[in-house]
């Protein structure tokens, strides 16, 4: 009998750059992952990724991956939901599970699995490129069979010399996505006051789960590695439950834990650490 981990310990969302990545696993059925990827599409209409990339392993099912939860099937499942739907051709999906890197999907789905692996026997260097206003996957053939190929070296010290933008002669574009650009913001008017804040601020104090004052709300732990504030904000304000989170002082963009239950009374004081609190009179 194969017993499975908890499924929030093998789901993550985070943001690198203008990049958005969903990670999941295939072992689960979707009636455990449907809530997790209502979650991460709410923060994909949040925090308005150019690019939202989907990870899973398996690209079909065999060995271990439920049914129907391959990762070209919840890709067609994760488009339908609200928020992910408005990204459009925007969503891509990543897969592995079988040793080959190759597209699977014309500019959507592609296999990265291989990387010295028996089976196909592939070495490349796949990099994503999202500057300049469109999305671009980049892949350098490295080696094939298992053995280096022509132009190994050459890659290599270009690389040294020009950096990825100046090689790039030497790879083949996987993925050419046009990207929306940053959302332009408001039209100027006249100054409002300033706005009451929805979140109070308990700086150099540290809430926390096992008799630290607070609960860990389900989706990862931290939740993200790499967010700004607004963002964390935004993820709790997303989730069900969350009426605080906790963030590193002094950080433009870094962890963002999210919890619930809280009881100032019972955190942990530390100069590290800023508690942010929901102001419940604002939701009045």
């Amino acid at each position: 009998r194969v017993i499975l981990w908890r499924v929030v310990a093998h789901y993550h969302v985070q943001a690198i750059g203008n990049v958005g990545f969903i990670g999941f696993s295939n072992a689960y059925g979707w009636n455990q992952l449907q809530g997790y990827f209502e979650e991460a599409c709410a923060w994909v209409a949040e925090a308005k990724p150019e690019l939202v990339v989907l990870l899973g392993h398996w690209d079909a099912v065999n060995l271990g991956c439920a049914g129907g939860e391959d990762t070209p099937d919840v890709y067609e499942k994760v488009r339908e939901i609200s928020g992910c739907r408005a990204v459009g051709s925007r969503l891509k999906y990543v897969v592995g599970h079988n040793h080959c890197n190759r597209v699977i999907r014309q500019n959507t789905g592609f296999m990265l699995g291989a990387f010295g692996m028996s089976g196909c026997g592939q070495f490349g260097i796949p990099i994503l490129d999202t500057r300049g206003g469109r999305a671009k996957l980049w892949y350098f053939t490295m080696g094939n069979g298992g053995r280096r190929d022509g132009q190994y070296n050459a890659v290599l010290n270009c690389f040294r010399e020009a950096g990825f933008s100046g090689c790039t002669r030497f790879a083949t574009v996987w993925m050419d996505e046009p990207l929306p650009g940053p959302s332009p913001g408001p039209s100027p008017g006249p100054s409002p006051g300033p706005s009451p804040s929805r979140w109070i601020e308990h700086a150099a104090l540290n809430c926390y789960a096992w008799g630290h004052g607070a609960d860990i709300v389900p989706g990862g732990e931290p939740y993200a590695e790499q967010f700004s504030q607004q963002q964390c904000e935004a993820a709790c304000t997303l989730r069900s439950g969350c009426t605080a989170y906790v963030r590193e002082i002094g950080v433009a963009v870094g962890k963002c834990w999210r919890r619930m239950n809280v009881d100032l009374s019972r955190c942990e004081a530390n100069p590290k650490y800023t508690t942010w609190t929901m102001d419940t009179a604002m939701l009045i």
